[in-house]
Protein backbone atom coordinates (compact mmCIF):
# COMPACT_ATOMS: atom_id res chain seq x y z
CA UNK A 1 0.00 0.00 0.00
CA UNK A 2 1.31 3.46 -1.00
CA UNK A 3 1.28 6.14 1.65
CA UNK A 4 1.06 9.76 0.40
CA UNK A 5 3.92 11.83 1.70
CA UNK A 6 2.86 15.23 3.02
CA UNK A 7 5.46 17.97 2.76
CA UNK A 8 5.91 19.67 6.11
CA UNK A 9 6.24 23.42 6.44
CA UNK A 10 9.92 22.88 7.17
CA UNK A 11 10.38 20.93 3.94
CA UNK A 12 8.65 23.72 2.03
CA UNK A 13 10.83 26.37 3.61
CA UNK A 14 13.91 24.31 2.80
CA UNK A 15 12.81 23.92 -0.83
CA UNK A 16 12.19 27.65 -1.23
CA UNK A 17 15.56 28.33 0.37
CA UNK A 18 17.24 26.04 -2.14
CA UNK A 19 15.53 27.89 -5.01
CA UNK A 20 16.60 31.23 -3.62
CA UNK A 21 20.18 30.03 -3.32
CA UNK A 22 20.04 28.74 -6.89
CA UNK A 23 18.87 32.10 -8.21
CA UNK A 24 22.27 33.64 -7.53
CA UNK A 25 23.83 31.07 -9.86
CA UNK A 26 21.59 32.02 -12.80
CA UNK A 27 21.54 34.79 -15.42
CA UNK A 28 18.62 36.16 -17.41
CA UNK A 29 17.92 38.67 -20.18
CA UNK A 30 15.88 41.81 -19.59
CA UNK A 31 15.15 45.09 -21.37
CA UNK A 32 15.98 48.19 -19.36
CA UNK A 33 14.72 51.67 -20.16
CA UNK A 34 14.49 53.95 -17.15
CA UNK A 35 13.50 51.48 -14.47
CA UNK A 36 15.77 50.38 -11.64
CA UNK A 37 13.86 47.16 -11.03
CA UNK A 38 13.59 44.09 -13.24
CA UNK A 39 11.48 40.96 -12.93
CA UNK A 40 12.13 37.33 -13.73
CA UNK A 41 10.38 34.03 -13.09
CA UNK A 42 12.35 31.03 -11.92
CA UNK A 43 10.69 27.66 -11.34
CA UNK A 44 7.26 29.26 -11.05
CA UNK A 45 8.27 32.00 -8.63
CA UNK A 46 8.46 35.68 -9.59
CA UNK A 47 11.35 37.76 -8.35
CA UNK A 48 11.57 41.57 -8.50
CA UNK A 49 15.16 42.68 -8.33
CA UNK A 50 16.66 46.13 -7.87
CA UNK A 51 19.45 47.17 -10.24
CA UNK A 52 21.58 50.28 -10.58
CA UNK A 53 20.47 53.00 -13.01
CA UNK A 54 21.87 52.25 -16.46
CA UNK A 55 21.70 53.31 -20.08
CA UNK A 56 18.57 52.03 -21.90
CA UNK A 57 19.18 48.73 -23.64
CA UNK A 58 19.05 44.95 -23.47
CA UNK A 59 21.17 43.32 -20.78
CA UNK A 60 22.27 40.05 -19.30
CA UNK A 61 21.54 40.27 -15.57
CA UNK A 62 22.72 38.20 -12.60
CA UNK A 63 20.93 38.18 -9.21
CA UNK A 64 23.17 38.63 -6.18
CA UNK A 65 20.33 37.73 -3.79
CA UNK A 66 16.56 37.60 -3.91
CA UNK A 67 16.23 41.38 -3.88
CA UNK A 68 19.16 42.76 -5.87
CA UNK A 69 20.89 42.07 -9.16
CA UNK A 70 23.74 43.43 -11.27
CA UNK A 71 24.09 43.98 -15.00
CA UNK A 72 26.71 41.61 -16.40
CA UNK A 73 26.91 42.78 -20.01
CA UNK A 74 24.84 43.79 -23.04
CA UNK A 75 22.65 41.00 -24.39
CA UNK A 76 23.45 39.66 -27.86
CA UNK A 77 21.00 39.66 -30.76
CA UNK A 78 20.11 35.98 -30.34
CA UNK A 79 19.24 36.51 -26.67
CA UNK A 80 17.07 39.51 -27.53
CA UNK A 81 15.28 37.66 -30.32
CA UNK A 82 14.51 34.73 -28.03
CA UNK A 83 13.13 37.04 -25.36
CA UNK A 84 10.92 38.97 -27.77
CA UNK A 85 9.47 35.95 -29.53
CA UNK A 86 8.12 34.69 -26.21
CA UNK A 87 5.92 37.82 -26.00
CA UNK A 88 2.71 38.76 -27.82
CA UNK A 89 3.08 40.56 -31.14
CA UNK A 90 1.52 43.96 -31.84
CA UNK A 91 1.64 46.10 -35.00
CA UNK A 92 1.83 49.89 -34.80
CA UNK A 93 2.49 53.02 -36.88
CA UNK A 94 5.14 55.34 -35.43
CA UNK A 95 3.98 58.93 -34.97
CA UNK A 96 6.58 60.92 -33.03
CA UNK A 97 9.54 60.62 -30.66
CA UNK A 98 9.76 62.18 -27.23
CA UNK A 99 12.33 61.62 -24.48
CA UNK A 100 13.74 58.53 -26.16
CA UNK A 101 10.34 56.89 -26.63
CA UNK A 102 8.37 56.46 -29.85
CA UNK A 103 4.65 57.15 -29.60
CA UNK A 104 2.67 55.01 -32.01
CA UNK A 105 -0.85 54.26 -33.20
CA UNK A 106 -1.90 50.61 -32.72
CA UNK A 107 -3.83 48.62 -35.29
CA UNK A 108 -7.52 49.39 -35.05
CA UNK A 109 -8.15 45.64 -34.95
CA UNK A 110 -6.11 44.25 -32.04
CA UNK A 111 -6.70 41.69 -29.32
CA UNK A 112 -5.25 43.72 -26.47
CA UNK A 113 -8.05 46.30 -26.10
CA UNK A 114 -5.66 49.08 -27.07
CA UNK A 115 -7.60 52.24 -27.85
CA UNK A 116 -7.07 52.97 -31.55
CA UNK A 117 -6.92 56.76 -31.12
CA UNK A 118 -4.61 56.68 -28.09
CA UNK A 119 -0.85 56.59 -28.81
CA UNK A 120 1.19 53.86 -27.14
CA UNK A 121 4.77 54.15 -25.96
CA UNK A 122 7.29 51.94 -27.76
CA UNK A 123 10.62 51.39 -26.02
CA UNK A 124 14.13 50.56 -27.26
CA UNK A 125 13.60 51.28 -30.96
CA UNK A 126 16.69 51.42 -33.16
CA UNK A 127 17.98 53.51 -36.08
CA UNK A 128 16.27 51.31 -38.66
CA UNK A 129 12.95 53.15 -38.25
CA UNK A 130 11.62 56.66 -38.86
CA UNK A 131 8.38 58.59 -38.42
CA UNK A 132 5.29 56.90 -39.91
CA UNK A 133 6.97 53.52 -40.39
CA UNK A 134 4.84 50.50 -39.60
CA UNK A 135 6.60 48.28 -37.05
CA UNK A 136 6.25 45.03 -35.19
CA UNK A 137 6.67 45.23 -31.43
CA UNK A 138 6.11 42.88 -28.48
CA UNK A 139 3.84 43.38 -25.51
CA UNK A 140 4.72 41.92 -22.11
CA UNK A 141 1.44 42.89 -20.45
CA UNK A 142 2.87 46.17 -19.24
CA UNK A 143 5.34 47.62 -21.73
CA UNK A 144 5.76 47.52 -25.51
CA UNK A 145 9.24 46.70 -26.79
CA UNK A 146 10.32 47.39 -30.36
CA UNK A 147 11.23 44.34 -32.40
CA UNK A 148 11.60 45.28 -36.08
CA UNK A 149 10.34 47.17 -39.09
CA UNK A 150 7.26 45.58 -40.65
CA UNK A 151 8.66 44.69 -44.06
CA UNK A 152 5.25 43.54 -45.31
CA UNK A 153 4.14 47.18 -45.45
CA UNK A 154 4.83 49.45 -48.44
CA UNK A 155 7.68 51.78 -47.33
CA UNK A 156 6.64 54.36 -49.95
CA UNK A 157 3.67 55.32 -47.77
CA UNK A 158 5.84 56.36 -44.83
CA UNK A 159 8.19 58.22 -47.18
CA UNK A 160 5.23 60.10 -48.66
CA UNK A 161 4.05 61.13 -45.18
CA UNK A 162 7.53 62.29 -44.16
CA UNK A 163 7.79 64.39 -47.33
CA UNK A 164 4.31 65.79 -46.69
CA UNK A 165 5.37 66.80 -43.19
CA UNK A 166 8.41 68.65 -44.55
CA UNK A 167 6.14 70.53 -46.94
CA UNK A 168 3.69 71.30 -44.11
CA UNK A 169 0.80 69.61 -45.91
CA UNK A 170 -2.51 69.77 -44.11
CA UNK A 171 -3.70 66.33 -42.92
CA UNK A 172 -6.91 66.88 -44.88
CA UNK A 173 -4.93 67.02 -48.12
CA UNK A 174 -2.76 63.92 -47.86
CA UNK A 175 -3.56 61.36 -50.54
CA UNK A 176 -1.59 58.23 -51.33
CA UNK A 177 -2.72 54.83 -52.51
CA UNK A 178 -3.11 52.32 -49.69
CA UNK A 179 -2.80 54.70 -46.73
CA UNK A 180 -4.48 53.09 -43.73
CA UNK A 181 -6.57 54.86 -41.11
CA UNK A 182 -3.73 54.23 -38.63
CA UNK A 183 -1.19 55.94 -40.89
CA UNK A 184 -3.50 58.91 -41.46
CA UNK A 185 -4.12 59.22 -37.73
CA UNK A 186 -0.39 59.07 -36.99
CA UNK A 187 0.22 61.92 -39.44
CA UNK A 188 -2.65 63.99 -38.02
CA UNK A 189 -1.40 63.44 -34.49
CA UNK A 190 2.13 64.43 -35.43
CA UNK A 191 1.07 67.66 -37.09
CA UNK A 192 -1.29 68.51 -34.24
CA UNK A 193 1.44 68.12 -31.64
CA UNK A 194 4.26 69.58 -33.71
CA UNK A 195 4.40 73.25 -32.82
CA UNK A 196 7.12 73.86 -35.40
CA UNK A 197 4.83 72.48 -38.09
CA UNK A 198 2.05 74.90 -37.26
CA UNK A 199 4.37 77.87 -36.84
CA UNK A 200 5.86 77.17 -40.27
CA UNK A 201 2.41 76.68 -41.74
CA UNK A 202 1.18 80.03 -40.39
CA UNK A 203 4.32 81.82 -41.51
CA UNK A 204 4.15 80.22 -44.95
CA UNK A 205 0.58 81.38 -45.57
CA UNK A 206 1.25 84.94 -44.44
CA UNK A 207 4.50 85.11 -46.38
CA UNK A 208 2.75 83.81 -49.49
CA UNK A 209 0.10 86.54 -49.21
CA UNK A 210 2.71 89.29 -48.89
CA UNK A 211 5.02 88.04 -51.63
CA UNK A 212 2.17 87.22 -54.01
CA UNK A 213 1.30 90.94 -53.95
CA UNK A 214 4.92 91.98 -54.51
CA UNK A 215 5.97 92.74 -50.94
CA UNK A 216 8.80 91.33 -48.82
CA UNK A 217 7.81 89.36 -45.71
CA UNK A 218 9.80 90.26 -42.57
CA UNK A 219 8.13 88.55 -39.58
CA UNK A 220 4.87 87.89 -37.80
CA UNK A 221 3.77 87.79 -34.18
CA UNK A 222 0.74 85.85 -33.03
CA UNK A 223 -1.60 87.65 -30.65
CA UNK A 224 -4.69 86.23 -28.93
CA UNK A 225 -7.08 87.34 -31.68
CA UNK A 226 -4.91 88.44 -34.62
CA UNK A 227 -1.50 88.33 -36.31
CA UNK A 228 0.80 91.34 -36.41
CA UNK A 229 2.55 91.07 -39.77
CA UNK A 230 5.63 93.11 -40.62
CA UNK A 231 6.62 93.45 -44.28
CA UNK A 232 8.29 95.82 -46.72
CA UNK A 233 6.93 97.45 -49.84
CA UNK A 234 9.52 99.09 -52.10
CA UNK A 235 11.97 99.16 -49.19
CA UNK A 236 9.63 100.81 -46.67
CA UNK A 237 8.51 98.74 -43.66
CA UNK A 238 4.92 98.39 -42.48
CA UNK A 239 3.13 96.47 -39.73
CA UNK A 240 -0.52 95.49 -40.08
CA UNK A 241 -2.89 93.54 -37.85
CA UNK A 242 -4.52 90.63 -39.70
CA UNK A 243 -7.30 88.21 -38.76
CA UNK A 244 -6.25 84.69 -37.82
CA UNK A 245 -8.80 82.96 -40.02
CA UNK A 246 -7.79 81.78 -43.53
CA UNK A 247 -9.14 84.97 -45.17
CA UNK A 248 -6.47 87.09 -43.43
CA UNK A 249 -8.78 90.10 -43.37
CA UNK A 250 -7.24 93.41 -42.26
CA UNK A 251 -8.09 94.43 -38.69
CA UNK A 252 -5.86 97.50 -38.62
CA UNK A 253 -3.86 98.38 -41.70
CA UNK A 254 -1.27 100.59 -40.00
CA UNK A 255 -1.94 103.41 -42.44
CA UNK A 256 -4.90 105.64 -43.21
CA UNK A 257 -7.54 103.93 -45.32
CA UNK A 258 -10.39 106.26 -44.31
CA UNK A 259 -11.96 103.60 -42.11
CA UNK A 260 -12.01 101.02 -44.90
CA UNK A 261 -9.39 98.71 -43.32
CA UNK A 262 -11.74 95.74 -43.08
CA UNK A 263 -12.52 95.89 -46.79
CA UNK A 264 -9.07 94.50 -47.51
CA UNK A 265 -7.21 91.28 -46.92
CA UNK A 266 -3.42 91.03 -46.59
CA UNK A 267 -2.82 90.49 -50.32
CA UNK A 268 -4.94 93.38 -51.48
CA UNK A 269 -3.52 95.62 -48.73
CA UNK A 270 0.03 95.17 -50.02
CA UNK A 271 -1.18 95.93 -53.54
CA UNK A 272 -2.92 99.12 -52.34
CA UNK A 273 0.21 100.22 -50.48
CA UNK A 274 2.31 99.83 -53.61
CA UNK A 275 -0.12 101.94 -55.60
CA UNK A 276 -0.37 104.56 -52.84
CA UNK A 277 3.41 104.83 -52.57
CA UNK A 278 3.63 105.53 -56.27
CA UNK A 279 1.15 108.37 -55.76
CA UNK A 280 2.77 109.59 -52.50
CA UNK A 281 -0.42 108.98 -50.52
CA UNK A 282 0.97 106.93 -47.61
CA UNK A 283 0.10 108.09 -44.08
CA UNK A 284 1.09 105.61 -41.37
CA UNK A 285 -1.08 105.26 -38.25
CA UNK A 286 0.84 102.62 -36.24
Amino acid sequence: MLIAHKMSIFDLIKKIGEKEQAITEMEFISPVFSQTRVATRIEGLFYFLDIAQSKPGWYKIRPINTRHAVIVEAADLMNIETYLKALDKVRLVLAFKKDGVYHAIPDKANKYDFIYSQPLQVYLYDDSVSDFDRVIARYDGSNIWFERLDTSNDPAKAEYLRNSLEKHCDPKNIKFSGLTSEEKLAYTLRTTLDKTFFESQKKGRLQNDVEHAGGVFVKFTEKSDHYSVTYKVDGEQFTSHISKDPTHKVVTAGLCLNGNDRNFDLKSLVTVIREAKNRDLIHKTI
